[in-house]
């Protein structure tokens, strides 16, 4: 009877643990328009960070540099340039904000499972 609501209270915390765990996953995709102010090496290991004139957010793409991105590339295609990043919006309200798409000028930067490409 004893292993058997240790079995419960194991099973019980787990699913907890996961529905925490997956509320801490993208809700929700969101957009925002603005000038690129500045794209740069930053954050985490490989991640490149966006920064939008008159917004205080950070956004980035999540180790950008280590799936075929270029830093250069990025700066001459985007740098002071209107563009719209889509981003995931997460409930981790410290959290930079990972983008998933960047679109300017005609040329898209999106990502199809972690493999990111520019067209």
């Amino acid at each position: 009877m004893k292993r058997f609501i240790i079995a419960i209270v194991v099973t019980v915390s787990s699913e907890f643990l996961l529905l925490i765990l997956l509320n801490l996953l993208p809700k929700e995709r969101k957009k925002v328009n603005g000038i690129i102010a500045s794209i740069k090496e930053g954050g985490g290991a490989y991640d490149i960070v966006f920064k939008m004139q008159d917004d205080p957010k950070t956004y980035y793409i999540n180790r950008g540099l280590q799936y075929g991105l270029n830093l250069d590339s990025l700066q001459r295609f985007f740098l002071n340039k209107k563009a719209a990043l889509h981003y995931n919006k997460t409930w981790l309200l410290s959290s930079p904000y990972s983008i998933s798409k960047i679109i300017a000028d005609k040329k898209v930067v999106s990502s199809t499972d972690q493999f990111w490409y520019i067209r």
